[in-house]
Formats: C-alpha cells, sequence, structure tokens
C-alpha cells in the first residue's frame, strides 16, 4: 500500500468543494437519513479511534447508540490513495439497519474513485438523487438482482406517479420477484401463507422492450390489495390479489408492509399518491416523499420508542397507523403523549375539549372521526394507554429556537409539549417530527 493521504489534499477536492458537489452529498445524505451528517476530510480524524487499515472493506464503525461513521475509501485501480468519512449523528442511527450505512460506503467508495480518476469536472447530479438511488437499489437488489433494472423500475414508477385516468391520480403497486409460483394462496414462506391469489391476465408487461406506459392497466392495480408481479427480467402476467382481512389497528404496520406475504428476496414498489413513492425491502421503506429520499424502518423504531417510553406496543403501534396515515395524505397534526406525572396543562393557553368521552384509539368504531380530530386545529393529547384525553388544545407560545433558527408555531408546539412528554407532528408536506427531550429523542423523517 503505498501513501494515504488526506482526501482535503486531493487535488480534485478543490472543484469538489468549489462546484457544491461536496454540499449536495452531505444534503442528500442528511435527508435520506433524517440525521445530521458533516463530512471528515483529515485522516487524523479517524486514525486516532478506529484502525482503518485492519479490515480493509470495513465501511461502518459505530461510535455511541446515536453516532456513526462511514469510511469512504478513495482507490486508484487497486490502490488505496485516500479516505473520507460521513460522520452521521442523530436518533435515526439506533434503528437504522446497519447494512444501509455500509452500503452507503460502497457506492462513495465506487463514486469518489470514479471522480478521482476524471480528469473533467464532477458532475454534481452524481452527488445528490442518482447516489441516493444507487444506495436504495444496492440495498434492496441483496445481490440477486440487476441493480440497474431497480433503478429503472423506480424510474418508471416516478413516471406513473404523475399521470391521472379517467380524472383520478394513478395509486397502484408492483412486485418484483424471483419466486412466482409461490404466490398463489397454497404455498408457504417459512411458515407463513402469502395471503392471497395470482390472477393471470393476457397482457404480458415487458418493461424493458416496451416501456410505454398503459394508464389503463396500471389503475387496475390500488397497490393496496393488489399489485402486478414481475421477474428479475421485469416482464409480467400476473395481477396479485390480496385476500380481505379484517385486521385490528395495531396490525396496520405489518399489513402495510405487506410482512405476511414478501419474502425477503421480494422489492416492493408502491405509488401512494403524486407526492408519495415508497419502495419496501426487508421491512425496510425508502420513501419519496415532495422530491426527496428518506429511510423508515417502522418496527425498529416502535421497538426502540416502546422501551423508551415504557408504553405498551399495540398502543404505539395504533398511533403509528394514524401518523402514517396523515403523512401519506400530508394533512398536519399534532399528537402529544404525556409522561404520567406531568404537569403539561401549565403549558396550556387552552386545555382543549373531547366530545367522543374517553374513547381508545383502537377501536375502529371511531377511526374516520378519530382523523377528522387528528385533522382539526390545535393538539390532541393521548395517554399512554391509548385513551384519547383532549383534542383542540392550545400551546402557550414562547420564542424557541434550533440550530440557531426561529421555530415555526406548529414546531414550538412539538418541542414545547416534548419537555413534558412525547410529541409527535405531521406536517402538510408528509414529515413527521418526533421529539421527546427527557429521553434525547429529536427525529425527523
Amino acid at each position: 500500500m503505498g501513501k494515504v493521504t488526506d482526501f482535503e489534499t486531493l487535488p480534485r477536492f478543490k472543484s469538489l468543494k468549489e462546484s457544491g458537489f461536496l454540499s449536495v452529498l452531505q444534503n442528500c445524505l442528511a435527508e435520506l437519513l433524517n440525521c445530521d451528517v458533516s463530512l471528515q476530510c483529515k485522516l487524523s480524524t479517524y486514525h486516532s479511534k478506529f484502525d482503518l487499515f485492519e479490515c480493509p472493506e470495513r465501511t461502518t464503525y459505530i461510535e455511541d447508540e446515536q453516532t456513526v461513521s462511514i469510511v469512504a475509501r478513495i482507490l486508484n485501480g487497486k490502490e488505496l490513495v485516500s479516505l473520507m468519512g460521513v460522520r452521521v449523528v442523530g436518533f435515526a442511527v439506533c434503528y437504522i439497519p446497519s447494512k444501509i450505512f455500509d452500503c452507503i460506503g460502497k457506492r462513495l467508495t465506487v463514486l469518489l474513485s470514479r471522480v478521482y480518476a476524471k480528469r473533467n469536472n464532477p458532475l454534481i447530479y452524481e452527488a445528490g438523487e442518482t447516489l441516493i438511488k444507487e444506495i436504495i437499489t444496492t440495498y434492496a437488489a441483496k445481490g440477486k438482482y440487476n441493480v440497474d433494472y431497480i433503478k429503472f423500475l423506480i424510474a418508471y414508477a416516478m413516471k406513473i406517479k404523475s399521470l391521472t385516468f379517467e380524472g383520478a391520480n394513478i395509486q397502484t403497486g408492483m412486485i418484483l420477484t424471483k419466486a412466482f409460483h409461490s404466490f398463489n394462496g397454497k404455498n408457504i414462506v417459512g411458515d407463513k401463507n402469502r395471503g392471497g391469489f395470482i390472477s393471470k391476465n393476457d397482457n404480458l408487461f415487458d418493461l424493458i422492450r416496451n416501456d410505454e406506459i398503459n394508464k389503463r392497466l396500471w389503475y387496475i392495480a390500488d397497490g393496496k390489495t393488489s399489485f402486478f408481479l414481475f421477474s428479475k427480467k421485469l416482464e409480467s402476467s400476473c395481477l396479485y390479489v390480496l385476500q380481505h382481512r379484517d385486521l385490528p389497528l395495531k396490525e396496520y404496520i405489518s399489513q402495510y408492509l405487506m410482512t405476511d406475504t414478501l419474502s425477503q428476496m421480494d422489492i416492493l414498489i408502491r405509488i401512494v399518491n403524486p407526492n408519495y413513492l415508497s419502495v419496501i425491502a426487508n421491512d425496510v421503506e425508502f420513501v419519496n416523499l415532495e422530491g426527496a429520499w428518506h429511510v423508515r424502518d417502522y418496527n425498529a423504531l416502535i421497538k426502540k420508542l416502546m422501551n423508551l417510553l415504557t408504553m405498551e406496543e399495540d398502543v404505539l403501534k395504533t398511533v403509528f397507523f394514524f401518523v402514517i396515515q396523515l403523512s401519506q395524505k400530508c394533512k398536519s397534526s399534532i399528537i402529544f403523549i404525556p409522561e404520567e406525572d406531568s404537569d403539561y396543562k401549565s403549558d396550556l393557553s387552552y386545555e382543549g375539549l373531547n366530545i367522543l368521552g374517553e374513547v381508545n384509539v383502537s377501536d375502529k368504531t371511531y377511526t374516520n372521526t378519530l382523523f377528522n380530530i387528528f385533522t382539526s386545529d390545535g393538539v390532541s393529547i393521548i395517554s399512554k394507554k391509548g385513551l384519547l384525553l383532549k383534542h383542540g388544545a392550545v400551546v402557550k407560545q414562547r420564542e424557541l429556537t434550533s440550530h440557531g433558527k426561529l421555530l415555526g408555531t406548529g414546531q414550538m408546539a412539538c418541542r414545547i409539549l416534548g419537555e413534558k412528554g412525547s410529541s409527535i407532528k405531521v406536517s402538510s408536506d408528509g414529515k413527521i417530527t418526533i421529539y421527546n427531550k427527557k429521553h434525547n429523542i429529536e427525529l425527523k423523517f
């Protein structure tokens, strides 16, 4: 191995910085991971913490529960030239699968090595959505699918989500699988039935040879109970239809992720609305929301929150049913779950009302009414047992800042309430904020 130099001393570093390449890279990774991201360009920053040369293939180094360092290696052929670190800090680190960090390290190594070898100026778009799609498809492909085919399928879905048919936006879904034969309602994946049936059709999709979008066909599959099945060559002659199951709200996340239907090798792409496209692999969702990609691992997040907040799993899963639905429908809302001994009422200028009485949010009789309540003005307050205590509450205003910036009214309310319990804010653009000061939880995704 030759001499390894600091990344910032490389001849290409100046052009990468001045062109905005590094800024775009940093911002896109921060959006994807819902964390603070900083680039570390000095070798000494990491050499004192980790043995970077003990395992040349290693890219991920866990520092603590909310901090991880990703090290990309800049190669000239097989020779190691330099290293660049990506330091990720935030609550999301504790539940994001480590394989995603590994994929980031691998794709950054490929990208930066290619940029180093080029003589022309770097292309900024390579550090933006192009890189994020490389990360997503590398994670989803698991070495079993052609990564370019998955990128093609995502790009195809991005075109569909902007289309309408009969005056309505197209909501649809597609499943990429290597096991067509097991999607027939009788075959078993592990010890679970896939829970649906294949419906053969005469119109063969062959997206590689004919990528013309037939809106009439795509409109048929709704992405909730019916999906087009595609082979690894992006061919399909099957519509997969799920059997109707009346499940409690606490089962919504498993139903949404199709845990009982998808195997570890399957990939689900779902168009929820024109602003919300979802890619699901291994129970992890990558969401394209308002043009930016974000990673969400609901099961890991709920497990972590359940332990920290001492809440029953069923209650937390039911709350997330409403939160995810509000996010997908881009409806703004603030939900507050106070600590049992907190004096949160002192932070309210109006305590709100309760026209339903102490209804449990898991009671499906009131689901539609609760949606209306959660999307009306003010804060909805729920106990740790899932009882609706108050709605329409108003928080006393006071000036607050975050990272040196003044907070808006909704963000301010979320942060003030988060000092006395757990506050969840859904914005009108679909983004979700969770805040709890006691347990150092500040998560935006």
